[in-house]
């Protein structure tokens, strides 16, 4: 869950709007615009992490649905269902208020002391449900002096939220491996 919290600061989705900063278009924001309310994106992400010689997996569906669209912001209400060691547990609905504009400066920032190196990129047709996207992918290796990992990620302008798949491998500070799909999505009422 971490992860997906830093990727979401990463992809600018909490950047600090400052008073005085030029603004720029958010892209957390265009990935839902284009949508009506009610779209909705289903997500299933399954994090497998070995410990010595334990290996402990976590399977999370997380459920965003558009609950509110204006020039100037987007509401997405998630809905977070876990399931760890066959203990299932339902989170309270959050909602996040995504700006249409953030400071230029915190639009592309990246933690201090870690080093993003683009590995490759493509297009290619990606399943989900029963559909077909067409979805750009990006793979990243991300290193600093605590941590070491790969990252492929699928975006489609075709899904609420942008994300198709992220597929995740640490090296350190421990061993893991996690994969986000999108398993249904609608466009909106």
């Amino acid at each position: 869950m971490k992860k997906m919290v830093w990727a979401l600061v990463v992809l600018g989705l909490a950047a600090p709007v400052a008073l005085g900063q030029d603004m720029v278009d958010n892209p957390h924001y265009k990935s839902w615009s284009s949508f009506k309310v009610g779209a909705m994106v289903k997500l299933q992400v399954t994090t497998e992490v070995v410990v010595g010689t334990q290996k402990m997996t976590t399977n999370t569906t997380m459920t965003s649905t558009l609950k509110e669209l204006t020039a100037d912001k987007a509401v997405v209400e998630i809905v977070t269902e876990m399931d760890m060691a066959g203990t299932k547990t339902a989170m309270p609905a959050t909602k996040q208020e995504i700006a249409a504009k953030v400071a230029k400066s915190g639009a592309t920032t990246q933690p201090a002391g870690v080093t993003v190196t683009k590995k490759g990129e493509g297009d290619e047709e990606v399943a989900v449900g029963d559909k077909k996207v067409k979805a750009h992918w990006v793979q990243n290796e991300m290193t600093s002096a605590q941590m070491a990992s790969t990252s492929k990620v699928w975006t489609s302008a075709e899904v609420p939220g942008g994300m198709v798949k992220m597929e995740t491998q640490a090296t350190k500070p421990m061993a893991s491996k996690t994969t986000s799909v999108v398993t249904e999505f609608k466009t909106g009422a």
